[in-house]
This record gives structure tokens, C-alpha cells and sequence, in this order.
């Protein structure tokens, strides 16, 4: 499932854009499917790094699992209201599998996670 919206991921990679702005890129997509994209975008952005061209992303999810493999800050959204979670999502293994299952699996109610670049996410209050 998904195929349009991993044609339209591949169309925006492909362009190698300095910044992408992602909204909700992985939610139409299977399970299968989804674990290997998140791959791929983890990979799209050690590389980019490693060839001194890195891309920031804004990456808009309700899904804590998303938002713990690819992440460097997480900002949640409640009531109109952008902050950090209590508790931060566990930070992927080597593998590319959360290393605190319970707590990176899911979706939080109401709540959207964001990735931004670290120097956004420490800008502010």
C-alpha cells in the first residue's frame, strides 16, 4: 500500500533538496514498506552528512516509532502548543530498531512529533 505516496518521497529524495519538508510521508504506507523507508531516509541522511551536503527535515508524524528512528529533536503539539515530550522517544539501535520497544511503538493521542534540526529545536524558551 502507499505506492503514490513513495512515489512522491522518491520524486522529493531525488531532487536533492538542502531541506525537506515531510507531512505524515509514512501513514498511508504498509508496515513492510514503511520499515524500509524509514531505512532509507535514516541512510539519505548519514550519507548526505558524510558528503558535506546534509538536508534538514521537518518531518511531521503521529508516529512515535518514526519519530525515534529519524529524529534528532522531537517537539510535540498539544492544544495548539509545541514542546518537548516528558519523555523523549528511545533513540534507535544499530540496527535501526528502537532500543526501548515499549516506549517507541506507537502513536500519542492528539499529539504530533516533529523532526527538526538541533539547532531549531534549541532555539527559544
Amino acid at each position: 500500500g502507499g505506492e503514490a505516496q513513495r512515489v512522491a518521497l522518491g520524486r522529493a529524495i531525488a531532487a536533492r533538496p538542502a531541506v525537506l519538508l515531510l507531512d505524515e510521508p509514512l501513514s498511508a504506507v504498509d508496515e513492510h514498506a514503511r520499515e524500509g523507508l524509514i531505512a532509507l531516509l535514516a541512510g539519505l541522511k548519514e550519507e548526505r552528512s558524510a558528503d558535506g551536503q546534509p538536508v534538514t527535515t521537518l518531518h511531521v508524524t503521529h508516529s512515535r516509532h518514526e519519530a525515534a528512528a529519524l529524529a534528532d529533536t522531537v517537539l510535540e503539539i498539544h492544544a495548539g502548543e509545541v514542546r518537548r515530550p516528558a519523555a523523549a522517544p528511545a533513540r534507535p539501535s544499530g540496527d535501526g530498531r528502537p532500543v526501548d520497544e515499549d516506549s517507541a511503538h506507537g502513536e500519542a493521542p492528539g499529539a504530533q512529533a516533529a523532526q527538526v534540526p538541533a539547532s531549531l529545536g534549541e532555539a527559544g524558551p
